[in-house]
This record gives structure tokens, sequence and C-alpha cells, in this order.
């Protein structure tokens, strides 16, 4: 009962249906779409401190929300239906809240030293470059005193090997 499956006739069909809806080659691809990912960016500051803003502020759910409708006794009716629903599913979602908020702060500490880590790095970064700087002097100094000693030696008749 086994039937011979032909690809090129059913690649050939998708064509024909493909031409046949006025899809042209220039749709988009794969590669030129946007993506959630995005790559990656140069590290800065400011923008960390104010992701960590905006995190810190979202961090918490609420687990009550206010019950709101559109008035009138279907509305009423409404209301008091999901109060009796939030409380018959209490028991069950207010663990998964304080998970949740739990792991929303425990997330929020760590990116808060994370922060004080990348403020310690560019304090060393910066005080490296300063030191690069000054050796970077120091040893034209150096140099130039080579020179003139050098020059003075030459000039008294001095000979170094």
């Amino acid at each position: 009962m086994e039937t011979e499956i032909n690809v090129s006739e059913i690649l050939e069909e998708i064509r024909a249906d493909i031409a046949a809806r006025g899809y042209t080659d220039d749709a988009a691809s794969f590669n030129t779409t946007a993506s959630l990912e995005s790559e990656d960016t140069e590290f800065d500051l400011y923008v960390l401190e104010a992701n960590l803003a905006n995190y810190g502020a979202m961090c918490t759910f609420n687990s009550h929300p206010e019950i709101t409708s559109s008035g009138g006794l279907f509305g009423r009716l409404t209301i008091f239906m999901k109060r009796v629903i939030r409380k018959c599913i209490n028991f069950h979602i207010t663990p998964i809240l304080w998970d949740a908020n739990q792991l929303n702060y425990k997330s929020l500490d760590m990116f808060k030293q994370l922060r004080n880590a990348a403020k310690i790095q560019n304090e060393f970064d910066e005080r490296l470059a300063l030191i690069e700087l000054e050796l970077k002097r120091a040893s034209q100094r150096v140099i130039q005193e080579n020179k003139k000693l050098k020059d003075l030696l030459d000039s008294n008749g001095v000979k170094i090997p």
C-alpha cells in the first residue's frame, strides 16, 4: 500500500499556488525580519540605571487588583462572580505570586550587585587609563633624559660599550 512520493511534483504544485496568489520574490526573508534577540550592544551604565529603576517599579505582582465592571445589574453580578472566583483560587495563586515576587526581588538585588561591579570596573578602567598615561609620559621623559645623557657623554668624549 506504499505509494511513491514525488517531491518535484509537490514542489511544482506549491510554486504554482504561490504564483497564483501573487506572491513575489521580494518578500521578507528570515534574515531581514526583526527578532527578539538584539545584537550585543556596548555597555552603558546610564541605560543600566534606567532599566533598574523600571525593573524595581515593576517587580511586584499584586494578588488583589481592583475588580471593575461596566456597571448596572450585569456589572454587579460580574463583580460578584469575579470576587467568588478570586476567593476560590486565592489559596493556589497567592503562593505562586509570592514565589514570583521573591524571584523578582532576588533578581533586582543581583542586578544592583552587577551595577555596583560595573561601577567599580569603570573606576578601575579610569584609574588604569591615568596610570598608563603617566607611564607613557614617564617613558618619554626617560628617553629624553637618556638622549641628553648620551649627548653629554659624547661631547665629553666618553664612550659607553
